[in-house]
C-alpha cells in the first residue's frame, strides 16, 4: 500500500495546506507523463542543426534544447529574452521581419505563444520564410474554446498577473496582452496554410486542471473535467491547448 507522504500544515487552521496537497496530487497523477508538445519538440530537434525558440522570453532548464552539433537561438519582443541562459544566443524582435535570411532554420518551436500575436498571418509567413524547405514548426497555444479562454478575454489584462503570480508563482513581467487571433484548429489550418505549411499534425490537448490549481476543491473539479473530455474525440475541441506540428512546403 502506498502512503501519502507528511505534508505542511496550515498553522492557523491545523490542517493540512491545499497547496501542498494539491501539489502531492499533481505529481501522483501527472509525474513521468510527457506533454505531446515536448514530445514533439523532442522529435523534432533530434534531426535539427538550428533552432528558433519563437517567443522564448527568460526560458527555464526544462525548455533547454542544446545539444552538441545543435545551435539554439532565442526570439522574442521581449528584453528579457536577453537574461535567457537556457540558448547559444539570443535577439530582441520588434514585431515586423524576423532578422535572420531565409531557409536559416530546421526547426521552430513555441509555448503559449500565438495567442499573443496581433497578426498570425504575418507571423507565420516569416516563420515560413527563416524555415528551410522541410524544417518543422511545433506549437502550443491555448483552445479558444476551453473554459479558461473565454474568462481570460473578459478578465482586464491588470488582473491576470494577479492569476499567474498565484497559480504559478511567476511575476507580473511575464503578463502579456492577448488576442487570440489563431486560437482555433479551423483558423490555425487556414492561416498556416496560407503562409506555405502542410500540416502534419494538430490536436486538442488536456494534461492535468489547467487554471484551477489555486485550491484542493476546484483542483479536483479540474482533473474530473479532465477525465470527462479527454474521454471521447467528441469533446476534444473543449479541452485545453492545442498541439501541432507543421512542415515548411517546398518553395515553387
Amino acid at each position: 500500500m502506498t502512503s501519502v507522504p507528511q505534508r505542511p500544515t496550515d498553522p492557523r487552521q491545523g490542517r493540512p495546506s491545499r497547496s501542498a496537497t494539491v501539489r502531492w496530487l499533481k505529481r501522483r497523477l501527472y509525474d513521468g507523463r510527457e506533454s505531446r508538445y515536448w514530445a514533439l519538440v523532442h522529435a523534432r530537434t533530434a534531426g535539427a542543426s538550428r533552432i528558433l525558440a519563437f517567443g522564448a522570453g527568460r526560458g527555464a532548464k526544462e525548455f533547454d534544447l542544446r545539444g552538441p552539433g545543435r545551435e539554439v537561438v532565442a526570439v522574442d519582443v521581449d528584453q528579457d529574452v536577453l537574461e535567457n541562459p537556457w540558448v547559444d544566443r539570443a535577439v530582441v524582435y520588434d514585431g515586423g521581419r524576423l532578422p535572420f535570411p531565409d531557409a536559416s532554420f530546421d526547426m521552430s518551436c513555441s509555448q503559449s505563444v500565438i495567442e499573443h500575436l496581433a497578426d498570425p498571418a504575418h507571423t507565420f509567413a516569416e516563420l515560413a520564410r527563416v524555415l528551410r524547405p522541410g524544417g518543422h514548426l511545433v506549437f502550443k497555444t491555448p483552445n479558444i474554446w476551453f473554459y479558461s479562454t473565454p474568462i481570460s478575454r473578459v478578465v482586464p489584462n491588470r488582473f491576470h498577473a494577479d492569476v499567474l503570480r498565484f497559480t504559478t508563482g511567476r511575476p507580473e513581467r511575464d503578463v502579456f496582452p492577448t488576442f487570440y487571433r489563431a486560437n482555433t484548429r479551423r483558423r490555425l489550418r487556414k492561416l498556416l496554410t496560407a503562409a506555405g505549411f502542410i500540416e502534419a499534425e494538430l490536436h486538442v490537448h488536456l494534461r492535468g486542471a489547467g487554471y484551477l490549481e489555486f485550491s484542493l476543491p476546484t483542483y479536483l473539479v479540474g482533473v474530473l473535467y479532465e477525465r470527462i473530455v479527454n474521454a471521447s474525440g467528441l469533446l476534444e475541441d473543449l479541452r485545453g491547448a492545442i498541439v501541432g506540428d507543421f512542415i515548411r512546403a517546398p518553395r515553387p
